[in-house]
């Protein structure tokens, strides 16, 4: 059996702040849950937990260096549970919801155990969840036990000001699935480059790093392709691209320089890039989550509008008082800038393909691609999300020598 990591005490969605306001009876919702303490509990995986740099982050209490070995979570087949876009925090997060009656919604997710020790510091990282969603694990070897997914009352009322999409959380999520469990060198940080490993081939990058993902590039696109496939439309709610200005909690690991929140969200610290959420974000990056998006199906019909018009929503990070000055010390992003730094993308084009597929009716399919400049790159990922991206010497340099600066 394949086996996904997590953390020892396994806080679920990577987006919530622990606060000590949670007001929950934690030993009576365990004994609830435990049916007081004769069966085991598993929480089954919705969101973010996927993402392995922002989970460990998480458990290190948002404190560097942050490279304490975590545990594993089990890949299973579920039924029983849909995944919305209803969760309603800064943005829709993800929440089960409970399948009507004959209703077919099995599902690929993981699960991972929850002890009694563990409950409490879970549920304080999920107080803003009310409902405990069962799920049934169809897989045979699966041991016996209550498992749930987090939900929400139905009935329960979101602040208008909450009410949207973020693709930030998208990219959190996806991406944490397609850079998996990798490791660029042996700092203990789950970090990684997708780019690198796309240019270069999963045999080289093998060579070059300190541990592959364990899963293959190919297993790792169809888990997050089947993702969003799986993850029920949310028509009625606006999709905002708040790259530029990330409303989730922690965030992808994004550069500076293409950080806009239009205000001082580092709070006079120099900054080098936000986030611990890997893989390090570049325009291509985003142009292979927007294709899965687009193959997926959310693309068009999954939110109110679609990818060619989401909303562009940093004029009002400063309002909601999202802090970045946190990330003065990122060392997740100095792993990738020393990997960087210790490699040569040279000129040799790699070929290896994911498939034979013809995506060709997806090139330019929205507009704000075409307007963005990516020196490094000479190949527009959008046009064939599943080909091996290509660096052209110039830009090879130009990468190079903006990583000795770390402003690239």
């Amino acid at each position: 059996m394949i086996r996904f990591f997590s953390l020892s005490f396994l806080l679920l969605a990577g987006s919530f702040a622990i606060t000590t306001a949670c007001k929950k009876d934690f030993e009576a919702e365990w004994m609830s849950l435990s049916a007081n303490n004769t069966q085991r509990v598993f929480n089954v995986v919705v969101g973010s937990l996927f993402n392995h740099g922002a989970t460990q982050f998480t458990q290190a209490n948002r404190q560097m260096p942050s490279n304490q070995p975590i545990e594993m979570i089990i890949p299973a087949t579920v039924d029983g549970v849909k995944r919305e876009l209803r969760g309603c925090w800064r943005y829709h997060s993800m929440r089960g919801v409970e399948c009507e009656k004959d209703e077919d919604c099995r599902k690929n997710t993981a699960y991972f155990e929850v002890t009694q020790d563990e409950w409490e510091p879970l549920r304080i990282r999920e107080c803003s969840y009310d409902k405990f969603v069962p799920a049934e694990i169809v897989d045979s070897d699966a041991p016996e036990g209550f498992y749930f997914a987090w939900g929400k009352d139905p009935d329960s009322t979101c602040n208008p000001d909450y009410d949207r999409i973020s693709q930030s959380y998208w990219d959190f999520i996806i991406g944490g699935i397609l850079a998996w469990d990798g490791m660029l060198t042996d700092s203990g940080r789950f970090t990684w480059d997708l780019e690198a490993e796309l240019k270069l081939g999963e045999e080289t990058m093998a060579t070059l790093v300190h541990k592959m993902p364990s899963l293959s590039y190919q297993v790792r696109y169809d888990f997050a392709l089947e993702f969003i496939k799986t993850t029920q439309p949310s028509n009625d709610i606006l999709w905002m691209d708040d790259r530029k200005c990330p409303f989730t909690g922690n965030a992808p690991i994004t550069p500076a320089s293409m950080v806009d929140y239009r205000y001082d969200a580092f709070k006079g610290k120099e900054v080098s890039a936000i986030g611990t959420a890997g893989p390090l974000m570049t325009q291509n990056v985003y142009d292979i989550i927007d294709n899965l998006m687009i193959e997926g199906g959310f693309a068009y019909g999954g939110a109110k509008n679609n990818i060619e018009n989401r909303t562009d929503p940093c004029g009002e990070s400063e309002r909601l008082g999202i802090d970045r000055s946190e990330f003065a010390s990122n060392l997740y992003y100095d792993d990738i800038v020393e990997w960087r730094a210790g490699i040569e993308f040279g000129t040799e084009e790699h070929s290896e393909s994911h498939d034979d597929k013809d995506d060709s009716e997806h090139s330019d399919s929205h507009g704000e691609h075409s307007s963005h400049n990516d020196d490094s790159l000479t190949e527009d990922a959008s046009s064939a999300p599943h080909a091996l991206l290509r660096l052209s010497a110039f830009g090879s340099v130009v990468l190079a020598l903006a990583l000795m600066v770390l402003e690239f």
